[in-house]
């Protein structure tokens, strides 16, 4: 069984499977179809970093940054303790 997953953003499709030569065939059907450009391998996508392990097959998402900058903008207001 051949599971693909697909995220449509705007101009951007992501393509996730278990294995490289399923999404190469969907990338060369959707070729024949639509003027397409690789951006190769995603490191990033929507500000979170994506990291992965091919040989345990494992991924892991981070969040890191987006939060860094919460905080960062979180930080920059002069706060005011009030006793409650």
């Amino acid at each position: 069984m051949v599971i693909l997953y697909f995220y449509y953003c705007v101009n951007y499709i992501l393509i996730v499977a278990d294995h490289l030569n399923e999404i190469t065939e969907i990338k060369i059907i959707l070729g024949n179809e639509f003027d397409m450009k690789d951006l190769c391998v995603v490191k990033k996508i929507f500000g979170m970093d994506i990291d992965k392990d091919m040989s345990a097959r494992k991924l892991w998402l981070s969040q890191k940054i987006y939060f860094e900058n919460v905080l960062d903008i979180f930080t920059s207001f002069h706060w005011v303790r009030v006793q409650t």
